[in-house]
């Protein structure tokens, strides 16, 4: 968050210092060999995600840094994206932005994205952070879905938009749980007069947290200072992640847009 915004500060470009991991392709073929991969290939083609990830996690055990960024490269091709990032992490090899910040289900989020206003690269980081890409998890909150939305706040948000929702499990589909996820984040972004670091502490935390910390500050505090002291660990580092992420994508987008427009930062919260 602080680099892009030091770069705003003295006028220069993004510069997002991508290096490109190196599998070892010959070892590549020996872990797609090994029966345990093998077995979470095949679940994962069925839809058996937990199954898979029981396996995933049983033959990766004793993988090397190298064995991690070339199993980046296998998840990649398999488009469990999940996978790809998980391994890129395991390896601790950050500077590769490519895999690390995938764009499935391109076409829903960009459709989504026009039809409520939001940023394609927006909502893309906002599920990079919130599932690391994954439709099927749950939250120990119960959160569900690639945007990860707690089911109440699915019905409140399909029944405002006319969309149709069954049940909590209609938000493991990427379709019904981008649908919502946008518009809900639109709503956020309504509530908040079209500011983003707004919006997205109330996404995490919820709107009316964000009222009361708005409250306490009493529009006394540059924006960066709000942020810093929002008083939930995870919401502070949500903020922060989401908007850098949302410059990463914009890269990947081809897109040269700033992280914050100029009234979000000159608004004391």
């Amino acid at each position: 968050l602080y680099g892009f915004l030091a770069s705003d500060k003295l006028g220069l470009s993004y510069n997002m210092a991508h290096r490109q991991a190196q599998p070892d392709n010959g070892r590549r073929k020996e872990l797609e060999n090994q029966p345990g991969i093998q077995r979470a290939r095949e679940l994962l083609h069925h839809g058996e995600y937990s199954q898979a990830r029981r396996e995933w996690y049983l033959a990766s055990r004793n993988f090397s840094k190298s064995d991690w960024i070339t199993a980046a490269y296998l998840t990649r091709d398999w488009e469990w994206h999940n996978g790809s990032i998980n391994s890129m992490i395991s390896a601790g090899f950050w500077d590769d932005t490519v895999l690390r910040f995938p764009i499935p289900h391109r076409q829903i989020f960009a459709r989504h994205a026009e039809e409520t206003a939001v940023p394609l690269y927006l909502l893309l980081a906002v599920a990079r952070q919130e599932s690391a890409m994954s439709h099927d998890v749950t939250s120990p909150a119960g959160a569900k879905g690639l945007m990860q939305l707690m089911p109440a706040t699915a019905r409140q948000t399909a029944l405002k938009n006319g969309i149709p929702y069954q049940n909590s499990s209609d938000l493991f589909t990427p379709e019904t749980n981008i649908t919502l996820g946008s518009r809900y984040y639109r709503e956020m972004l309504d509530r908040f007069d079209n500011n983003r670091i707004l919006a997205t502490a109330a996404y995490n935390a919820g709107p009316h947290r964000v009222n009361s910390w708005l409250e306490r500050s009493r529009g006394q505090l540059p924006f960066d200072v709000w942020i810093e002291i929002i008083p939930f660990a995870e919401t502070r580092g949500y903020v922060q992640n989401v908007l850098a992420f949302s410059m990463i994508y914009a890269r990947h987008l081809d897109l040269s847009a700033p992280m914050l427009r100029k009234d979000e930062m000159e608004r004391l919260l």
